[in-house]
């Protein structure tokens, strides 16, 4: 079943639905596993020499939503995924000998955003969903993987070479949409089984192949991975929070918050303050903050002292105590001590998703999450968390 058809279901059983809503207001933290059928490589030149051939490929991660009343929500989240490039290659068309070559395994991590209506039909709990992802594909050099068939027959194709080059398109963007089962297990958790189906729009990076027969005759074409699959997606859910009284504070009171980090966005420690832009805990706001850092010179054998300037916009998902908190920024940093090369000034951008758990009206706060940083050139170092401790109140 393909995308539009699938969206064409989706929008039957909308039209069809007794519009009831199975779930008081809540936020939802879930971790999910997808395994899917790939769609096969593309060719630039089509030969009964190769063919790309489906694959098996998984993906899986933390998510978190936050549903109203109704049953509408909205979920963001965090995934890692593989794939592994796959031909099926004929040593001598003629005669329907055919062996598989496998490519390196690419590795890639995703931030997925989805709108979700979740509903009770025939009293049973559905779930429909369509979003999209945008993923970062991890670098890898030129890697070759050859093989080779002992054959006498002058025409027949003995040796084969894939060669895959390094992802200069390191970014890649998708839209999926899909339907899902929902189970209650208890009041707090719930197990989703889903059919979803992804349409990439734009492919990643690729590679080369190349086949010699004995004669000396080669034959030679770019290929390109795709990433449209159709799957299961396999999700379990937990309520973090569940039938509350309303969260929007009556008050009209700003909430704000100074808190001290650990890594994520200023370094290695940073002092912060934010502020939310209207009243109540979700919305938008800005952070600003004043960071510490070190970094070691390798010829000096000694650390220098850097000072950072994190600023950020950021908007948090939940009116309530949990909430998601998703940002982007820029890092101004001065080295206190001259570097070895006297470059004082520089800057990195960040990307923030994050777990936030901050009171109603006053007291503890807490975030942890992922914190990535985007750093010359627009490259993207993924491997960064942060941690964060400190006081929230209204004023």
């Amino acid at each position: 079943m393909n995308l539009k058809k699938l969206m064409f279901l989706a929008l039957i059983v909308y039209a069809i639905l007794p519009g009831s809503s199975v779930l008081a207001q809540h936020n939802e933290l879930s971790f999910q596993l997808t395994p899917h059928w790939l769609s096969s490589l593309k060719l630039d030149e089509a030969s009964q020499i190769a063919q790309g051939k489906d694959q098996f490929a998984g993906l899986g991660g933390l998510s978190y939503a936050h549903f109203k009343n109704s049953g509408l929500g909205l979920r963001a989240g965090f995934n890692l995924g593989y794939f592994r490039p796959k031909l099926i290659v004929n040593r001598n068309p003629g005669n329907g000998l055919s062996d598989q070559l496998l490519g390196s395994v690419v590795m890639y991590n995703s931030l997925s955003l989805e709108p979700v209506y979740r509903f009770t039909w025939l009293r049973s709990e559905f779930e429909i969903f369509g979003g999209a992802d945008l993923r970062y594909f991890h670098s890898i050099g030129y890697t070759s993987y050859g093989y080779h068939y002992q054959s006498t027959i002058p025409s027949e194709f003995s040796t084969f070479e894939i060669r895959v080059a390094p992802y200069q398109n390191k970014f890649q963007s998708n839209i999926y949409g899909g339907i899902s089962y929902i189970k209650s297990i208890n009041s707090k958790s719930r197990i989703g089984i889903s059919l979803i189906s992804n349409l990439g729009l734009s492919k990643p990076g690729g590679g080369q192949f190349t086949a010699t027969a004995n004669n000396g005759n080669t034959f030679q074409t770019n290929f390109k991975p795709v990433t449209d699959f159709t799957g299961i997606r396999i999700q379990y859910g937990y309520n973090v929070r569940k039938n509350e009284k309303p969260t929007e504070p009556s008050d009209g009171l700003i909430r704000q918050a100074i808190f001290l980090e650990a890594l994520g966005s200023g370094g290695l420690f940073s002092l912060n303050y934010d502020r939310r832009l209207k009243s109540g805990n979700d919305g938008f706001g800005v952070r600003v903050g004043l960071g510490l850092g070190t970094t070691y010179e390798i010829n000096e054998d000694e650390f220098k002292r850097r000072v950072s300037v994190p600023l950020m916009v950021n908007y948090i998902f939940g009116s309530g105590r949990n909430g998601l908190e998703t940002g982007i920024g820029i890092t101004p940093e001065y080295a206190v001590s001259k570097p070895r090369d006297d470059q004082r000034m520089n800057a990195w951008g960040n990307l923030n998703v994050l777990y936030r758990f901050q009171p109603i009206k006053k007291g503890f706060i807490m975030r942890i999450g992922w914190t990535p940083i985007i750093g010359r050139g627009g490259s993207l170092n993924p491997y960064f968390a942060g941690v964060s401790f400190g006081y929230s109140f209204a004023k």
